[in-house]
């Protein structure tokens, strides 16, 4: 998911939720007024998701309606491994892939923006550094910005004229990294089906162009009949011709005869109380995957193919280089295993 040139910070409290805005070019973090009746201390999956998009529909009115690039989360010290997983599963949901998010706790949040805003509380605190602690420190003399109104609507500008000769290149790059990031959240959930990936590869890029758009309707694809069959299980061996020896009677030895107790044997552990074992996914892999699933798909509507690609698609935010080239040399490959 790729949008405007803005991040998103979200602290989900104990009391509250809060959210900021980052603008990267101007080092600004603005609070962002979110709606009545938006959940705190999301228990599960649905919850989270809901505050997520609801803090997305927000910052959306202040940024010009455009979604922001990235996502940078907080949450209280206190909350286990698996409460944690619950954001990230909440910013897979909106089209955020792990790639684009940043997760760090209140206490490390709050430690990089110490100004003082009108109604300020921990939690709002925790949006705004979490943005500062995902993008580096802010210089000493910022001077702090009021929330903006909900009511006000997006900001409509002019079409530019005079980019045409860099549109093309930014498109295909926004093709790209969006359909790397839905490949990312497809294996995430779906594992490595190839008729799973293939047919998230074929969703519509308008819809994805949004993350608060609902997904669109898919049709699976039967498995390719080209495929290997199973391998079938060797025949046995043929007899062989030279009898085997006969073997020598060996001496019995007898038992000693033993007691039995009329105690009962101990019970064998259940499997009801052996503690489930939680699966977290490699994020790191799946994105590195779905951004070469993402390359692949493209490369052949792109002039100058993969080598073209490299030089002039920049990787996104909160991606490494490393990372990125590690996505073009599993597409010049051909596997992104």
């Amino acid at each position: 998911m790729v949008g405007g040139d803005w991040l998103l910070g979200v602290a989900f409290g104990v009391t509250a939720t809060a959210a900021a805005s980052l603008d990267p070019a101007l080092r600004q973090v603005t609070p962002i007024r979110l709606p009545n009746g938006v959940g705190v201390n999301p228990p599960h999956a649905e919850a989270a998701i809901a505050a997520l998009r609801a803090a997305l529909i927000s910052g959306q009115f202040s940024s010009g309606g455009q979604p922001p690039s990235g996502l940078a989360l907080a949450y209280p010290d206190e909350w286990p491994l698996e409460r944690i997983q619950l954001l990230l599963h909440a910013a897979t949901a909106v089209g955020y892939s792990a790639n684009l998010v940043r997760l760090l706790p209140f206490s490390e949040a709050a430690g990089h923006h110490r100004e003082i805003y009108p109604e300020d509380n921990p939690a709002s605190a925790a949006a705004r550094g979490a943005l500062l602690a995902a993008t580096g420190p802010i210089y000493a003399n910022q001077i702090p910005q009021q929330p903006v109104p909900l009511g006000s609507p997006p900001a409509v500008t002019a079409p530019p004229t005079n980019r045409v000769p860099w549109i093309l290149a930014a498109a295909f790059a926004l093709v790209v990294v969006i359909a790397g990031a839905a490949t990312a959240a497809v294996i995430l959930t779906g594992g490595d089906d190839d008729t799973t990936v293939a047919t998230a590869t074929r969703t519509t890029g308008f819809a994805l162009l949004s993350p608060t758009a609902s997904a669109p309707t898919t049709t699976s694809r039967a498995a390719d009949p080209s495929a290997s069959p199973l391998p079938l299980a060797a025949a046995p061996p043929p007899p062989s011709s030279t009898p085997s020896p006969e073997p020598q009677p060996t001496a019995t030895t007898r038992l000693a005869p033993t007691t039995t107790s009329d105690a009962p044997a101990p019970a064998a552990p259940s499997s009801a109380d052996t503690p489930p074992t939680t699966d977290i996914p490699d994020l790191h892999e799946a994105a590195i995957r779905g951004y070469c699933r993402g390359l692949l798909n493209q490369v052949g509507k792109f002039p100058g193919g993969l080598p073209a690609m490299r030089a002039q698609v920049s990787p996104p935010p909160f991606t490494s280089p490393s990372d990125w080239s590690e996505a073009f040399d599993r597409a010049a490959s051909g596997s992104c295993q």
